[in-house]
Protein backbone atom coordinates (compact mmCIF):
# COMPACT_ATOMS: atom_id res chain seq x y z
CA UNK A 1 0.00 0.00 0.00
CA UNK A 2 1.02 3.90 -0.88
CA UNK A 3 0.33 7.16 0.16
CA UNK A 4 0.26 9.98 -2.36
CA UNK A 5 -0.05 9.94 -5.99
CA UNK A 6 0.03 6.46 -6.96
CA UNK A 7 1.22 5.15 -10.84
CA UNK A 8 -0.54 3.93 -13.62
CA UNK A 9 -3.96 3.10 -12.80
CA UNK A 10 -4.29 4.56 -9.68
CA UNK A 11 -3.19 7.49 -10.55
CA UNK A 12 -5.16 8.19 -13.51
CA UNK A 13 -8.63 7.49 -11.02
CA UNK A 14 -7.07 9.68 -8.28
CA UNK A 15 -7.41 12.03 -10.77
CA UNK A 16 -10.72 11.45 -12.22
CA UNK A 17 -12.20 11.43 -8.82
CA UNK A 18 -10.24 15.03 -7.82
CA UNK A 19 -12.56 16.18 -11.07
CA UNK A 20 -15.48 13.97 -9.76
CA UNK A 21 -15.60 14.80 -6.37
CA UNK A 22 -18.86 15.38 -4.99
CA UNK A 23 -20.28 18.41 -4.69
CA UNK A 24 -17.40 19.91 -6.53
CA UNK A 25 -15.61 19.74 -2.77
CA UNK A 26 -11.67 19.28 -3.63
CA UNK A 27 -9.97 16.30 -2.96
CA UNK A 28 -7.99 17.54 0.73
CA UNK A 29 -7.26 14.16 2.29
CA UNK A 30 -4.70 11.82 1.60
CA UNK A 31 -5.33 9.30 -1.57
CA UNK A 32 -4.36 5.52 -0.87
CA UNK A 33 -4.06 2.95 -3.39
CA UNK A 34 -3.83 -0.98 -2.16
CA UNK A 35 -2.05 -3.71 -3.90
CA UNK A 36 -2.18 -6.80 -2.15
CA UNK A 37 1.00 -7.67 -3.82
CA UNK A 38 3.00 -5.25 -3.13
CA UNK A 39 3.58 -6.62 0.71
CA UNK A 40 1.14 -4.35 2.48
CA UNK A 41 0.07 -7.16 4.35
CA UNK A 42 -3.33 -7.44 5.29
CA UNK A 43 -5.31 -4.60 3.84
CA UNK A 44 -8.26 -4.30 6.45
CA UNK A 45 -5.86 -4.23 9.16
CA UNK A 46 -3.90 -1.85 7.25
CA UNK A 47 -6.92 0.38 6.51
CA UNK A 48 -8.36 -0.21 10.29
CA UNK A 49 -4.70 1.35 11.83
CA UNK A 50 -5.40 4.66 9.36
CA UNK A 51 -6.55 7.52 11.83
CA UNK A 52 -7.36 10.32 9.43
CA UNK A 53 -10.31 10.25 6.82
CA UNK A 54 -9.50 9.41 3.29
CA UNK A 55 -11.07 10.84 0.29
CA UNK A 56 -9.78 8.49 -2.50
CA UNK A 57 -8.72 4.85 -1.73
CA UNK A 58 -7.94 2.84 -5.15
CA UNK A 59 -8.29 -0.85 -4.52
CA UNK A 60 -6.30 -2.71 -7.78
CA UNK A 61 -6.88 -6.26 -8.15
CA UNK A 62 -3.81 -7.53 -10.17
CA UNK A 63 -4.92 -11.30 -9.53
CA UNK A 64 -8.61 -11.80 -9.14
CA UNK A 65 -8.30 -16.21 -9.16
CA UNK A 66 -6.29 -15.75 -5.67
CA UNK A 67 -7.68 -14.99 -2.58
CA UNK A 68 -5.95 -12.14 -1.65
CA UNK A 69 -6.78 -10.12 -4.60
CA UNK A 70 -10.27 -11.12 -4.72
CA UNK A 71 -10.77 -10.31 -1.41
CA UNK A 72 -10.47 -6.29 -2.44
CA UNK A 73 -13.89 -7.39 -4.08
CA UNK A 74 -15.47 -8.27 -1.35
CA UNK A 75 -18.47 -6.87 0.84
CA UNK A 76 -15.79 -6.87 3.77
CA UNK A 77 -13.65 -4.91 2.40
CA UNK A 78 -15.77 -2.31 0.81
CA UNK A 79 -17.01 -1.97 4.72
CA UNK A 80 -13.25 -1.75 5.75
CA UNK A 81 -12.91 0.70 3.21
CA UNK A 82 -16.20 2.70 4.19
CA UNK A 83 -15.08 2.83 7.77
CA UNK A 84 -12.42 4.84 6.46
CA UNK A 85 -13.68 7.19 4.06
CA UNK A 86 -14.65 10.64 4.92
CA UNK A 87 -18.65 11.79 3.61
CA UNK A 88 -17.39 12.63 0.22
CA UNK A 89 -14.57 9.76 0.14
CA UNK A 90 -14.98 7.27 -3.13
CA UNK A 91 -13.45 3.43 -2.94
CA UNK A 92 -12.59 2.29 -6.42
CA UNK A 93 -11.69 -1.17 -7.24
CA UNK A 94 -10.03 -1.62 -10.86
CA UNK A 95 -10.50 -5.05 -12.60
CA UNK A 96 -8.51 -6.04 -15.78
CA UNK A 97 -12.05 -7.48 -17.82
CA UNK A 98 -9.45 -9.58 -19.46
CA UNK A 99 -9.02 -11.87 -16.53
CA UNK A 100 -12.98 -12.12 -15.66
CA UNK A 101 -15.88 -12.92 -17.09
CA UNK A 102 -19.48 -11.28 -16.84
CA UNK A 103 -20.52 -12.70 -13.62
CA UNK A 104 -17.13 -12.13 -12.12
CA UNK A 105 -18.09 -7.97 -12.90
CA UNK A 106 -21.20 -8.40 -10.99
CA UNK A 107 -20.10 -10.08 -8.44
CA UNK A 108 -17.72 -7.38 -7.72
CA UNK A 109 -19.69 -5.11 -8.62
CA UNK A 110 -23.31 -6.33 -6.68
CA UNK A 111 -19.96 -6.20 -3.19
CA UNK A 112 -19.35 -2.36 -3.08
CA UNK A 113 -23.70 -1.89 -4.03
CA UNK A 114 -23.85 -3.97 -1.01
CA UNK A 115 -22.14 -1.08 1.22
CA UNK A 116 -22.75 1.89 -0.89
CA UNK A 117 -25.80 3.53 -2.16
CA UNK A 118 -23.94 4.67 -5.47
CA UNK A 119 -21.93 2.50 -7.51
CA UNK A 120 -20.51 3.48 -11.27
CA UNK A 121 -18.84 1.48 -13.58
CA UNK A 122 -15.90 3.49 -15.65
CA UNK A 123 -13.80 2.54 -18.15
CA UNK A 124 -9.46 2.56 -18.16
CA UNK A 125 -9.80 2.63 -21.57
CA UNK A 126 -11.43 1.24 -24.81
CA UNK A 127 -9.13 -1.86 -25.57
CA UNK A 128 -10.63 -4.95 -26.63
CA UNK A 129 -7.81 -7.45 -25.40
CA UNK A 130 -6.80 -5.81 -22.57
CA UNK A 131 -9.51 -3.66 -21.23
CA UNK A 132 -10.26 -2.90 -17.28
CA UNK A 133 -13.25 -1.37 -15.37
CA UNK A 134 -13.40 0.50 -12.58
CA UNK A 135 -16.13 -0.05 -10.17
CA UNK A 136 -16.57 3.13 -8.44
CA UNK A 137 -18.54 3.56 -4.89
CA UNK A 138 -19.74 6.34 -3.07
CA UNK A 139 -22.17 7.48 -0.82
CA UNK A 140 -23.47 9.64 -2.96
CA UNK A 141 -23.35 10.16 -6.73
CA UNK A 142 -20.27 11.66 -8.19
CA UNK A 143 -20.54 14.34 -11.29
CA UNK A 144 -16.99 15.81 -12.96
CA UNK A 145 -16.63 19.29 -12.43
CA UNK A 146 -13.51 20.59 -14.22
CA UNK A 147 -13.61 22.04 -17.36
CA UNK A 148 -10.70 20.73 -19.37
CA UNK A 149 -9.68 18.17 -22.34
CA UNK A 150 -8.99 15.33 -19.75
CA UNK A 151 -12.16 16.00 -17.97
CA UNK A 152 -14.06 15.65 -21.15
CA UNK A 153 -11.55 12.28 -22.30
CA UNK A 154 -12.82 11.11 -18.53
CA UNK A 155 -16.26 11.48 -19.31
CA UNK A 156 -16.15 9.50 -22.60
CA UNK A 157 -15.33 6.27 -19.94
CA UNK A 158 -18.68 6.53 -17.78
CA UNK A 159 -20.46 3.46 -18.01
CA UNK A 160 -23.52 3.59 -16.03
CA UNK A 161 -24.72 3.41 -12.67
CA UNK A 162 -24.73 -0.14 -11.31
CA UNK A 163 -28.08 -0.56 -9.63
CA UNK A 164 -29.23 -2.54 -6.71
CA UNK A 165 -30.46 -5.98 -8.09
CA UNK A 166 -33.48 -7.79 -7.47
CA UNK A 167 -31.59 -11.11 -6.98
CA UNK A 168 -27.61 -10.23 -6.01
CA UNK A 169 -24.38 -12.11 -6.18
CA UNK A 170 -21.97 -10.23 -4.12
CA UNK A 171 -18.38 -11.43 -3.69
CA UNK A 172 -17.33 -12.31 0.07
CA UNK A 173 -15.00 -14.10 2.46
CA UNK A 174 -17.50 -17.19 3.20
CA UNK A 175 -18.97 -16.96 -0.77
CA UNK A 176 -15.66 -15.47 -2.81
CA UNK A 177 -17.36 -15.50 -6.36
CA UNK A 178 -15.32 -13.71 -7.43
CA UNK A 179 -11.81 -15.55 -7.23
CA UNK A 180 -14.04 -19.24 -7.88
CA UNK A 181 -15.29 -17.48 -11.46
CA UNK A 182 -11.80 -15.99 -12.45
CA UNK A 183 -10.31 -19.17 -11.63
CA UNK A 184 -12.92 -21.00 -13.94
CA UNK A 185 -12.50 -17.96 -16.46
CA UNK A 186 -8.49 -18.43 -16.58
CA UNK A 187 -8.71 -22.05 -17.51
CA UNK A 188 -11.67 -21.96 -20.09
CA UNK A 189 -10.59 -18.53 -20.99
CA UNK A 190 -13.80 -17.27 -21.50
CA UNK A 191 -12.73 -13.74 -20.30
CA UNK A 192 -14.41 -10.34 -21.48
CA UNK A 193 -12.00 -9.64 -24.69
CA UNK A 194 -12.75 -9.27 -28.29
CA UNK A 195 -16.29 -10.64 -29.37
CA UNK A 196 -17.20 -11.23 -25.54
CA UNK A 197 -16.40 -7.74 -24.65
CA UNK A 198 -18.50 -6.56 -27.39
CA UNK A 199 -21.42 -9.19 -26.45
CA UNK A 200 -21.22 -7.33 -22.92
CA UNK A 201 -21.48 -4.20 -23.82
CA UNK A 202 -25.08 -5.27 -26.04
CA UNK A 203 -26.47 -7.94 -22.92
CA UNK A 204 -25.06 -6.62 -20.03
CA UNK A 205 -23.54 -2.69 -20.01
CA UNK A 206 -25.93 -1.37 -22.35
CA UNK A 207 -28.99 -1.70 -20.41
CA UNK A 208 -27.71 0.24 -17.22
CA UNK A 209 -28.79 3.26 -15.95
CA UNK A 210 -27.15 6.36 -16.78
CA UNK A 211 -27.02 10.12 -15.63
CA UNK A 212 -26.51 12.74 -18.28
CA UNK A 213 -25.13 15.36 -15.04
CA UNK A 214 -21.96 13.38 -14.77
CA UNK A 215 -20.44 15.74 -16.86
CA UNK A 216 -21.74 19.31 -17.99
CA UNK A 217 -19.48 20.28 -20.91
CA UNK A 218 -17.47 23.37 -20.93
CA UNK A 219 -19.83 27.02 -22.09
CA UNK A 220 -20.49 26.94 -25.83
CA UNK A 221 -19.57 23.08 -26.46
CA UNK A 222 -22.61 20.82 -27.30
CA UNK A 223 -24.35 19.12 -24.38
CA UNK A 224 -23.03 16.16 -23.32
CA UNK A 225 -24.76 12.90 -23.61
CA UNK A 226 -24.05 9.48 -21.24
CA UNK A 227 -25.56 7.84 -23.88
CA UNK A 228 -23.88 8.99 -26.82
CA UNK A 229 -20.61 8.79 -24.58
CA UNK A 230 -21.59 5.14 -23.65
CA UNK A 231 -22.24 4.09 -27.95
CA UNK A 232 -18.68 5.37 -28.71
CA UNK A 233 -16.98 2.98 -26.32
CA UNK A 234 -19.46 0.25 -28.27
CA UNK A 235 -17.86 1.59 -31.30
CA UNK A 236 -14.51 1.79 -30.22
CA UNK A 237 -14.53 -1.90 -29.37
CA UNK A 238 -15.43 -3.16 -32.68
CA UNK A 239 -18.47 -4.60 -34.50
CA UNK A 240 -16.20 -7.33 -35.76
CA UNK A 241 -14.91 -8.05 -31.94
CA UNK A 242 -11.56 -8.37 -33.29
CA UNK A 243 -8.14 -6.44 -31.42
Amino acid sequence: ATTGAPSGAAASIARAIEAAAPDGAPVVAPVVAIDPLAGAGSPRRWLAARGEPLDVIVSVIAEPWSPTGAALASVEHHRAAAARLGEAGVHVVWLELWQAGAAEVAAAADAARAVFPHVALWRGDTSRRWGSIAIVASRAPLRLHREDAATAALAALYVGDWPARRSPSPSSDDRPRLAHGATARRLDRATLTAARLVAYYRDVLAPLPRRDEVYVATSGAAPWSASAAFTAQLGAAGADGEP
